[in-house]
C-alpha cells in the first residue's frame, strides 16, 4: 500500500506526516519556532538553516531521512573542475579518487545509518539522522509513542501524550544546534545538553529526582550512540548521567565555554555532582 505523506512549513523548517496524525504536525509546527529561539538565546547560535522532521509509526523511508543540500554542489563542484580542466594527470587522478572515496564513505554512512535506525527505532521518543556536509538534519519523530520500558519509567517523569512531540523535538533540535555549533560532540555531552535543553525550552522536567544516582555508575569504553542494537537499561542510566553532569555546568554558568571548547579540553568541564 502506498501511503502519502503531506507536508507543512514552519519557516525554513518542514514536517513530513501521513494525514491521521495532522494534529501532531501542527503541534510540531508550532513548537519549532520556539525551539529555535531557546537555542539561540542558550547558544548564541542561530542553529541549521532548516531541518525536517518526519512523523512516523514505523521506521521512515530512507528518502525521507536523507535531505541532500542544494549547496552542496558547491563542494561537488571543486573537484568536477579539477576533473574537467586539469592539465595534469596526478591532478584528474586526485580529483577521481577524492570522488570515489566521498562516494564510498557516503554509501558505508547510510548503511550504518539504516542499521541504526532500524535496531533504536522500538525504543525511542526520536532520532537525529545524517547531519553532515552534504544533507541537512532531519529528525524522526516516533508516532505514536512508543511504550516506556520498565527501566525508563524508573528514571523519567511521566509526560502526557500532548506534550510528548514538543519535548522530543526540542530533545533532538538540541543535537542539530549541538552539530552546528561544534561538530562532533562526545556522547556525556550530546545526549546530557539535550535533556538539558529540552527541559529549558519546554518547561517539562524529564528525570526524576531520584535518577542523580546514575552519576557514580560506571561509563563504558564504547561510545554506545554507534551500537548497532539497542544497549537497552544501561543506555538509559548513562543518560540521566549525562543529564545530571550538563545541569551541574549550567549551575555553574559553564554551558556555553563548555559548548565551545575543543574535544580535547572537554574533560575538564566534566562533573560528577553528589547523589545527596
Amino acid at each position: 500500500m502506498i501511503v502519502r505523506h503531506e507536508r507543512i512549513k514552519a519557516g525554513t523548517d518542514e514536517i513530513r506526516f501521513v494525514e491521521s496524525d495532522e494534529a501532531v504536525a501542527s503541534a510540531v509546527a508550532a513548537a519549532l519556532p520556539e525551539v529555535r529561539r531557546w537555542g539561540e538565546k542558550i547558544t548564541g547560535c542561530a542553529g541549521p538553516r532548516s531541518i525536517r522532521v518526519v512523523i512516523a509509526d514505523d521506521p521512515p523511508r530512507a528518502r525521507d531521512l536523507y535531505w541532500f543540500d542544494p549547496l552542496a554542489w558547491l563542494w561537488l563542484a571543486v573537484p568536477l573542475v579539477a576533473i574537467l580542466a586539469g592539465r595534469a594527470l596526478n591532478a584528474t587522478g586526485v580529483a577521481i579518487t577524492m570522488l570515489l572515496a566521498a562516494s564510498l564513505w557516503w554509501a558505508l554512512a547510510f548503511r550504518n545509518g539504516v542499521r541504526c535506525l532500524k535496531a533504536w527505532w522500538p525504543h525511542a521518543g526520536g532520532m537525529t539522522m545524517m547531519q553532515y556536509a552534504f544533507f541537512r538534519p532531519v529528525v524522526a519523530l516516533h508516532w505514536p509513542r512508543p511504550p516506556r520500558s520498565p527501566a525508563a519509567a524508573a528514571l523519567a517523569i511521566p509526560v502526557a501524550d500532548s506534550e510528548h512531540p514538543r519535548q522530543v523535538v526540542a530533545h533532538e533540535y538540541a543535537h542539530c544546534l549541538l552539530r552546528q555549533l561544534r561538530g562532533y560532540a562526545p556522547a556525556w555531552l550530546d545526549e546530557g545538553f539535550a535533556f538539558w535543553f529540552a527541559e529549558q525550552a519546554t518547561g517539562q522536567p524529564f528525570f526524576r529526582p531520584e535518577s542523580r544516582a546514575c552519576v557514580v555508575e560506571a561509563e563504558p569504553e564504547r561510545d554506545m550512540r554507534r551500537a548497532t542494537t539497542f544497549p537497552g537499561e544501561v543506555y538509559y542510566r548513562l543518560t540521566a548521567r549525562y543529564y545530571w553532569e550538563v545541569r551541574a555546568l549550567a549551575e555553574e554558568g559553564l554551558i556555553s565555554e563548555a559548548l565551545r571548547t575543543p574535544y580535547r579540553g572537554l574533560e575538564r568541564f566534566r562533573r560528577r555532582p553528589t547523589t545527596g
